[in-house]
């Protein structure tokens, strides 16, 4: 099997909240990263102005500096508030809408035949994950180990 993305590998939740999980992590490091530099640096060019530079002029460079880093944390929050929207949609899209959509071709069966239907297209049934030392030491699982499990497991 090929090392390149397709789209079917966040099929299965456990994939999906690894993959969730770990992008939060890695924005929420960023976003503390991008807030101690701005800590440090807005208060050290206050405090260290240039000389050649006026008191306002410094102010609007120091505004000029750090407005970006705010831009960029700001974005990083957003960024982090999206994962949950990920997991949301994929938790309906993926299980809650074809269990609605069973349920209700299960009542239609039992009322009269009103012509063909179409069957919604379900995914497979994930599965169960294989030899997952992270779950069982209480950790969180990697999601490519996720990946590279389900790879051997289809091979």
């Amino acid at each position: 099997m090929s090392d390149t993305w397709r789209g079917e590998m966040l099929r299965s939740p456990e994939l999906v909240e690894a993959f969730a999980g770990q992008l939060r992590r890695v924005l929420d490091d960023l976003e503390r990263l991008v807030d101690h530099v701005r800590r440090d640096a807005e208060p050290m060019w206050r405090e260290n102005m240039p000389a050649e530079y006026s008191a306002i002029e410094a102010a609007l460079k120091c505004r000029k500096m750090t407005k970006p880093l705010r831009e960029i944390q700001r974005h990083l929050d957003a960024a982090i508030q999206q994962t949950f929207a990920l997991e949301a949609r994929y938790r309906r899209i993926m299980h809650e809408i074809p269990q609605q959509r069973a349920q209700e071709r299960t009542a239609g069966h039992n009322r009269l035949d009103r012509g063909p239907q179409h069957q919604p297209i379900t995914p497979g049934r994930p599965r169960p994950a294989q030899d997952a030392p992270d779950e069982q030491q209480g950790g969180e699982v990697s999601f490519l180990d996720l990946v590279r499990q389900q790879r051997r497991g289809s091979a």
